[in-house]
């Protein structure tokens, strides 16, 4: 929501009034700045505002009602009641309740925050210390960190899962049968201090990379720390679903926040939506856009990028008395209990390489078109929640042919296992996943043009996205699938999707938050060659030029990107090795080391030159299951990696070229 000035910062405080609105999306209101939307519901908005956003009201004649005079203060009062739980309890509940229960739980720092405070994970099954190919779950919340039943009721149902394991069946069920993450402050900072935003005073629920457009001081898609780690964290674990928890109403909320078109799942989301309502005792199951709109939300990202369910819940927030919470949580955790055991339904298995068996990072297609999924990268499966019906799966990664397997039945309920073994193709380098792209406001929302970005991926087809006037989107190319600079010939190609060419911009880096390096501009299906000497580059961002339309077909029409000469490529390796998908990725200044280990190894490193001299040689301590990425330092040359996880040892050759 709008950008906030908070008494942490600059001295002012933040307001929540009440007015009458008579429009059909208050959300717009935020671009005036200093207005942060909250709800919307019978012709009146509740908002929070600073003072030039209260005046900004009051200068519309929308005649503004304080409600709440001083959030801050309000939201400490709260703490000071002994019903929610401070920063520093939180942190002391998670470690204890750990301890308590290793063998099935594990606690995780997933990230820091803008003021260093930890943002913590539980992964709770029944081997946490093993990666399973099993469906993942996520239960977060606290984005906004005034909205403190937000931690208390991901915070309440980890521990209904650590207290009543072995005795409950259906808990025991779940952590058996999945990877249950639950992330209680999103937002430790604006937990601790009583703010909506963070430290920054950025609304985290505006700065997330699905059609972003700059609301609520976001300078950036995923621009805030808090935002890069959930995304990581979402990028590293494929979560088949996610809960996420608000506060202020009652709402089960789904996609999309930010247009009007529903996603191609939304009969699936919302059938699972109303028995969430049904099951809290709640009566209002809504798309987050007919509420009111919001650009850069956290779900529309989890579900467009991502290609889990993401759903938000919006809950009332209490202030006397712990009855009530306890009410809240307990109504939640039952509904929660009922639902994600369906994370496991639909399609699911491994993608591996036909020669070696190794597991790989890949994107599964449906038809009837649904949102693509991914493999996780430590053992390559995959899952997928579908409703019942026959469809047919095309599985797609770097440097690898791929396959189509038709005529898949899914059941009414339980699952259907698909694997794929690919076989390798080095030709095959096309866009592999969508980072981020930017709303833009033209006046059709044609959802066959303009909501299916992962038509972007994969080789040309005729099927594309329209990026809008000044639209931009940025795609990864994957770890073996990079950019490479020959010095001489074309390095990659831009294909436009319709007959009629459009202008844009092209650049690319190894890093999606920049630096971006400019191969110039073009018309229509072009290549490009990457300019200066030598580079080695993983993403790639197309922004469309400046046009007078505005339907949908506005913009550059993204069909594809090809890069022409694979990189790396994953090392060979035995099917339950300790190592997963191994690779290289060079790059200016050294090299990127990415290792998806299937279980929890001590890992080491030792680098060579070409003449077998040892250059650098460390331990890297004991590595948790699933991927890690590390940057190494080296100058131009050719090297040899060598990864020894206990007893097994591999080794890479990559080259340096400036």
């Amino acid at each position: 929501m709008g950008f906030l000035v908070f008494a942490g910062l600059l001295g002012f405080n933040t307001i929540v009034v009440k007015f009458p609105f008579y429009g059909t999306n208050p959300g717009r209101l935020e671009r005036l700045g200093g207005i942060s939307v909250e709800s919307f519901s019978s012709d009146t908005v509740t908002a929070y505002v600073n003072q030039d956003g209260l005046s900004r009201l009051i200068s519309l004649g929308l005649s503004p009602q304080v409600i709440i005079p001083d959030i801050t203060a309000h939201t400490k009062g709260l703490f000071d009641k002994g019903v929610y739980h401070t920063y520093e309890q939180v942190i002391s509940i998670m470690t204890d309740s750990a301890a308590a229960h290793p063998n099935i739980c594990k606690l995780d720092t997933i990230g820091l925050s803008v003021e260093g405070r930890l943002i913590l994970a539980w992964r709770i099954t029944d081997n946490p210390l093993s990666e399973e190919p099993e469906p993942e779950v996520r239960v977060m919340g606290n984005i906004h960190g005034d909205e403190v039943i937000g931690c208390e009721v991901p915070l309440y149902f980890g521990l209904h899962l650590l207290r009543n394991y072995g005795s409950d069946p259906v808990i025991t069920r779940l952590v058996d049968s999945a990877e249950i993450w639950i992330v209680p402050m999103m937002n430790p900072d604006g937990h601790y201090h009583g703010y909506r935003e963070n430290a920054h005073g950025v609304d985290l629920n505006r700065d997330a990379g699905y059609y972003w457009d700059g609301w609520g001081g976001s300078s950036s898609p995923f621009g805030e720390k808090e935002s890069q780690v959930f995304f990581a964290h979402a990028l590293t674990n494929e979560p088949a679903m996610e809960w996420v928890y608000h506060s202020a109403a009652w709402y089960v909320n789904y996609p999309w926040d930010y247009s009007p078109i529903d996603p191609p799942d939304s009969g699936l989301i919302r059938s699972l939506c109303e028995i969430y309502a049904d099951s809290d005792y709640m009566q209002v199951v809504t798309n987050g856009y007919d509420w009111y709109q919001v650009c850069g939300s956290v779900q529309d990202a989890g579900e467009g990028l991502v290609g889990g369910y993401f759903i938000t819940i919006e809950t009332g927030q209490p202030s006397n008395g712990s009855d009530q919470i306890d009410s809240i949580c307990a109504r939640s955790t039952k509904a929660l209990r009922g639902l994600i055991s369906r994370a496991g339904w639909g399609a699911w298995g491994t993608v591996r390489d036909s020669l070696t068996g190794a597991p790989l990072m890949a994107r599964v297609e449906f038809t009837p078109d649904r949102i693509s999924v991914f493999t996780d990268s430590a053992l390559g499966d995959y899952h997928k929640l579908l409703s019942p019906g026959t469809y047919t799966l095309r599985f797609c990664a770097q440097g690898h042919r791929p396959k189509e397997v038709s005529g898949v039945t899914v059941p009414p309920s339980g699952s259907v296992r698909v694997d794929a073994d690919l076989a390798p193709d080095p030709d095959y380098n096309y866009g592999f996943r969508v980072i981020y792209i930017t709303y833009t406001e033209d006046n059709d929302w044609n959802p066959d043009i303009r909501s299916r970005t992962w038509r972007t991926l994969g080789a040309p087809d005729g099927v594309y996205q329209s990026l809008g006037s000044q639209g931009e989107i940025v795609i990864d190319m994957g770890l073996d699938s990079a950019i490479v600079d020959d010095e001489t010939n074309p390095d990659f190609r831009v294909y436009e999707g319709d007959a009629s060419p459009e202008s844009y911009s092209v650049y690319v880096s190894d890093d999606w938050r920049g630096d971006w390096v400019s191969c110039g501009t073009g018309t229509g299906s072009q290549d490009f060659e990457i300019p200066g000497s030598g580079g080695v580059y993983r993403y790639i961002r197309v922004v469309s030029a400046a046009t007078q339309n505005t339907d949908s077909l506005a913009g550059f029409d993204l069909d594809a990107v090809r890069s022409y000469r694979r990189i790396g490529g994953a090392a060979t390796q035995e099917a339950g090795s300790r190592l997963g998908a191994f690779s290289v990725s060079p790059s200016r200044g050294g090299l990127w080391l990415e290792i998806a280990l299937p279980k929890a190894a001590p890992v080491s490193l030792s680098v060579y030159d070409a003449t077998g001299r040892l250059a650098l040689s460390e331990e890297m301590g004991v590595l948790s299951p699933g991927h890690h990425r590390v940057f190494v330092e080296l100058g131009r040359g050719v090297w040899f990696l060598r990864v020894k996880a206990e007893s097994e040892t591999r080794t890479l050759k990559a080259a340096i070229v400036e």
